[in-house]
């Protein structure tokens, strides 16, 4: 039996959009202030955006594990996904972009042992994100927010909690427990260790702290939602009206959105992924870019901030910068991404098979 799920292909892309948009603002105007949900929230929307890719990740990512032959097979065939496109973008942008914006030249930047060393560290995902202080400069800046017109990529830090969270289900799979009780006891452990202070000892477990959930809220749901299971649109509703009035709302809503939202919006989404109505299927046609415009919306914007220069809003800076995000990333998709992996049918949706009984 499958259960189908046409709509994840816009979720992912909407959340890629997200993402893009709240980086303009800060590229745009060196500051987060005006961006809408930050204001409204706490939070800007790349953040909720990021927790959405983890809910249908964990989601997909625990169907992908009991349907693999094995611990080997699981491990390919995510590696296959997430590193063709992470390893390129890195290269290119390091070694094709910032030569360009090197404050003492191309020359001297490529032939400076540091430059090595930074991409380096960030492929071997010891760094969250791909920065030159002070040797590559995109534009201008001064002042509280200088670091931005330093940073190449921004958006990397989440890719070695992405990969965290395969190795926790790799090792189930290894062990034979990609089961009900196992995904229990890591939404126990998520809960324990978000309202543990003791716990936030470095950036790395802060961000594992705070996406965890998310990824462990789509592992519940592939493994506890009986097979069949049609998601109610009364029941997401409801969700996601609490959500949002504990997003607006709530005080203290920052210290705990970690938990909440993925919390509250994972069956939401569920439910919006099971959705067939005409035209959600459309996107599959070209293939999954979101992955792409992830990886390449910071570089994109980066470049073009450096081409318009400052004195534009967040919100037409994000009107220039999405399409050409989008652009980019589809490229990502055909050049790089989709040559890796087992190809998708044209048009065919996301397809969640339920012959394996999670105990």
């Amino acid at each position: 039996m499958t259960r189908v799920y046409p709509g994840f292909d816009l979720l992912r892309l909407l959340a890629a959009a997200g993402v893009v948009f709240s980086h303009a603002f800060l590229i745009m105007e060196l500051t987060e202030a005006a961006e809408p949900l930050k204001a409204a929230t706490g939070t800007i929307l790349g953040l909720y955006a990021v927790m959405i890719f983890f809910i249908l990740s964990g989601f997909l990512v625990t169907d992908s594990a009991l349907r693999s032959q094995g611990v080997l097979d699981f491990a390919a065939k995510r590696a296959r996904r997430l590193l063709p496109g992470f390893v390129a973008a890195n290269l290119i942008v390091a070694l094709v972009i910032c030569p360009l914006f090197a404050t003492e030249g191309a020359a001297a930047f490529l032939g400076q042992p540091a430059s090595w060393e930074a991409l380096g560290r960030v492929l071997l995902l010891q760094d969250p994100s791909l920065i030159f202080p002070g040797r590559v400069s995109f534009f201008p800046a001064e002042g509280e927010a200088a670091w931005v017109a330093w940073v190449a990529n921004g958006v990397l830090w989440t890719i070695r909690i992405e990969i965290t969270c395969y190795l926790v289900v790799g090792l189930l799979l290894l062990v034979g427990m990609v089961t009900r009780g196992a995904v229990l006891a890591l939404v126990c452990a998520a809960v324990f260790a978000t309202l543990t202070p003791a716990f936030y000892v470095s950036d790395y477990l802060n961000c594992l702290i705070y996406l965890g959930p998310s990824f462990a809220a789509g592992m519940a749901l592939r493994l506890l939602l009986p097979e069949g299971h049609r998601a109610d649109g009364r029941i997401a509703a409801a969700s996601a009206a609490i959500l949002g009035v504990l997003m607006l709302k709530m005080g203290g809503w920052h210290e705990v959105e970690g938990l909440l939202f993925p919390l509250f919006a994972a069956y939401p989404l569920i439910w919006f992924g099971q959705q067939e109505r005409a035209g959600l299927g459309v996107f599959s046609r070209f293939g999954d870019p979101s992955y792409g415009i992830y990886l390449w919306g910071w570089p994109v914007q980066m470049l073009l901030r450096a081409l318009v220069g400052p004195g534009w809003s967040g919100w037409a800076f994000a009107a220039l910068s999405l399409p050409a995000a989008a652009a980019v990333g589809w490229l990502s998709w055909i050049l790089v991404e989709r040559r890796f992996l087992h190809r998708r049918p044209r048009g065919a949706s996301y397809r969640v098979g339920t012959g394996v009984s999670p105990r």
